[in-house]
């Protein structure tokens, strides 16, 4: 258990900092990259692979007479998260997923958030807190969530240097959920 909370924490440190770095300049830093390529395909989803990897070295099975309620609403938040990331996804491509800049997408899961896809991931993260249940999956995924929505601010500043027509974009779509801003 201790292994996947180190491992977790250890792949939102790595993304923190990486965003930190790419906070301080909206064109130059490593996130979202000027020009991707797959070495930044490898990092981005290796680390977001290792937070997950860290919170299923921390599972224990819920067990009791309200494991069925727990199931029921951690996979039902998972699931919904998981189609929204997955719709993100696939209006955005691999590539846009990747770092690759490929403009600003408007259609889709994209006409309803500026960022779909990491609304999706943070409601799946929530689902497994609660599946989980225990203190440091809840550690691992609220880590995960707030750096989500860190690599969600950094990539507004570079989406906004770098196209033209992200501002009206901006004034229609929510930056998460709810009214746009």
């Amino acid at each position: 258990m201790i292994f996947g909370l180190v491992l977790g924490l250890g792949a939102c440190a790595a993304w923190g900092l990486l965003l930190w770095w790419s906070e301080r300049d909206a064109m130059t830093g490593p996130w979202p990259p000027e020009q991707g390529n797959w070495g930044t395909a490898a990092w981005a989803w290796g680390l977001t692979i290792l937070i997950y990897v860290g919170l299923f070295q921390t599972w224990v099975v819920p067990t009791g007479p309200w494991s069925w309620l727990v199931w029921t609403i951690g996979l039902g938040i998972g699931f919904a998260g998981s189609a929204l990331q997955t719709w993100g996804t696939a209006n955005l491509g691999f590539k846009g997923t990747s770092g690759w800049d490929v403009g600003v997408e408007t259609r889709g899961a994209y006409a309803l958030s500026r960022h779909p896809q990491y609304v999706g991931q943070a409601a799946g993260f929530l689902g497994f807190a609660i599946i989980l249940g225990h203190w440091p999956g809840w550690i691992i995924s609220l880590t995960a969530i707030a750096t989500l929505y860190a690599a969600a601010r950094v990539e507004e500043a570079a989406l906004k240097a770098r196209h033209a027509n992200y501002a009206a974009y901006r004034t229609r779509v929510p930056f998460l959920l709810g009214r746009s801003a």
